[in-house]
């Protein structure tokens, strides 16, 4: 049942933000690896497009398999222990065969969670609270894989090495998915077969709002991604800032997506969703231009670090809270895992390996410029959002 209790609701939003929040980090993480690993750009934007690459499919046919029987909790459980055993092998890999073996599964184990944890937050959050509840998950992005991941995992690293650190990174994982399987009982976490035994994606796709979404989704996952990939060894690459500097700009900039997170999606709800991503998304695409124009530049790195978050959560936007509005309530996981899919395979996976080979070609700024460009096609998209508007569908 819907919405059955505020105690279970509150507790289920809480695990969904940290399970968020540290699988996230697992993606993000990487970024931190490149050095110890040896690896160029264009090998890093190789795995993260093999990662997105699996994440589109298994988004899809996981999280189809979780609406037809109603397995949200079990099938997350199984997942998050795929993440934190890809994480694990990781850190034993010894060369990019064994990188990228890993990072594929790490895109298999990451596949459904975002659908699986939104939808148990709804399933479960009371009438009118998941909008906020969403957006409560969506921070555990900023607060743990962006403010806080960062200078744990540079301190990490520095006292016991990557592999260390990314080992515990793993255990973290597997400890959700124990917390996850320990709740199924406790919490007694609703099972919800649809009444369908076929969602069909095709009409789906025919709805004008969820294929917007979908580009929208796919455009500001690029400069997501080009961020947390790119810009922390394009700081260090300046000669400007210590590893630990650039860990502090990489957490302000987090502290500002945390306060984003929240206000952005308000603000749309009252004014319209509009004006709200054409606004935000614009100032972000300045945000990277003035990174590309001059990362060692003061006034820039305060612009990155005040409005580079907003891309987070436009794209959070796009892709947890207007694929709810245009499908119907049975629908709604598989909404959710197409556009999470779609931006999956074209903005994490193909946008980073095209960064990657221009940054191999003219230099790492670029890879701020090719973000840029994105961010101002989100923009463009944006101008033609209808909806929704004080809980309004969008059709």
């Amino acid at each position: 049942m819907e919405g059955q209790s505020n105690k279970t609701g509150r507790a289920v939003t809480l695990l969904a933000f940290f399970t968020w929040g540290l699988t996230m980090l697992s993606r993000t993480a990487f970024g931190y690896y490149l050095q110890p690993l040896g690896l160029t750009a264009a090998q890093a934007g190789l795995a993260n497009f093999l990662t997105a690459f699996f994440i589109c499919f298994s988004a899809i046919l996981v999280s189809g398999y979780a609406q037809r029987t109603g397995r949200f909790s079990q099938v997350l459980v199984a997942h998050l222990a795929l993440c934190a055993l890809a994480v694990l092998l990781l850190s034993l890999a010894k060369g990019l065969g064994g990188i990228l073996v890993a990072k594929s599964l790490l895109g298999i184990g990451c596949g459904p969670v975002f659908t699986l944890v939104m939808t148990l937050t709804r399933q479960t959050s009371t009438a009118g609270a998941y909008g906020v509840n969403a957006g409560i998950v969506a921070n555990g992005e900023a607060l743990l894989s962006t403010i806080a991941g960062p200078p744990v995992l540079v301190f990490l690293m520095g006292q016991w090495g990557m592999r260390r650190a990314n080992g515990l990174l793993a255990a973290a994982v597997a400890a959700l998915a124990a917390a996850w399987l320990l709740c199924q009982k406790r919490l007694r976490l609703p099972r919800q077969p649809g009444a369908r035994t076929h969602v069909p994606v095709r009409g789906l796709l025919r709805s004008k709002g969820l294929v917007l979404c979908m580009l929208g989704g796919a455009l500001s996952l690029i400069p997501c991604w080009c961020i947390y990939v790119y810009a922390p060894t394009l700081l260090s690459a300046t000669g400007r800032y210590t590893s630990a500097t650039m860990s502090c700009i990489m957490m302000f900039m987090g502290v500002f997506m945390t306060v984003w997170m929240l206000f952005l999606p308000y603000a749309a709800e009252r004014i319209g969703y509009r004006p709200v991503v054409v606004t935000f998304s614009a100032l972000a695409s300045g945000a990277l231009l003035a990174l590309y124009f001059r990362p060692e530049n003061l006034f820039c790195v305060s612009c990155f670090i005040l409005l580079g978050g907003c891309c987070s959560v436009i794209s959070m936007i796009y892709m947890a809270v207007l694929p709810v509005s245009c499908a119907a309530k049975g629908e709604s996981a598989t909404a959710v895992a197409l556009t999470n899919a779609a931006g999956e395979l074209f903005g994490a996976s193909l946008g980073p390996l095209a960064a990657g080979l221009l940054a191999n070609r003219l230099g790492l700024r670029y890879t701020m410029l090719f973000a840029a460009g994105a961010m101002a096609a989100v923009t463009a998209v944006g101008l033609f959002l209808k909806g929704p508007a004080r809980g309004q569908k969008q059709n």
